[in-house]
């Protein structure tokens, strides 16, 4: 699987965090690299949000994402950077992408390892967070939501 920098445009260099299996960190490496060949365990997050009458909000992944492109996916996920917290991280990507602050906790934690046709691979150590939110707060960035 050959995943290019440039795939990842100006998030190719983050620095994710490398894990064990138990997500303790083992590392650094770029998002292009932990996303590349095989695969580097690193450490991520997914988030789901409720509305007040528990209805669950997700999202469609914006077509020029490298992986899943145009798919169904939770309310908002993405990594940590090397040095953040899980919950800091968390909070800051529902901003970048929903437009809106919330509060989440996490709820559970999961490995998986999935590979995109030939472009890339995900293999993440996951804390699940949930949280509420206003329908009416959100702001969509349209470069990560369609």
């Amino acid at each position: 699987m050959a995943m290019d920098d440039g795939q990842w445009g100006s998030r190719a260099l983050e620095p994710l965090v490398l894990v064990d299996e138990r997500g303790e960190r083992t590392g650094v490496a770029t998002r292009a690299a932990c996303h590349s060949g095989e695969g580097l365990r690193h450490r991520a997050f997914s988030v789901y949000l409720f509305d007040d009458d528990d209805r669950l909000l997700v999202h469609r992944r914006h077509d020029s994402k490298p992986l899943w492109p145009g798919f169904w996916s939770n309310s908002c996920c993405s990594h940590p950077l090397d040095g953040e917290g899980l919950d800091e991280a968390a909070r800051r990507r529902v901003v970048e992408e929903l437009g809106a602050r919330v509060d989440v906790r996490p709820i559970h934690l999961y490995e998986y390892r999935a590979e995109y046709l030939d472009v890339g691979v995900e293999h993440e150590v996951v804390t699940v967070f949930v949280g509420r939110i206003d329908p009416t707060e959100l702001d969509p960035a349209p470069e990560e939501v369609s």
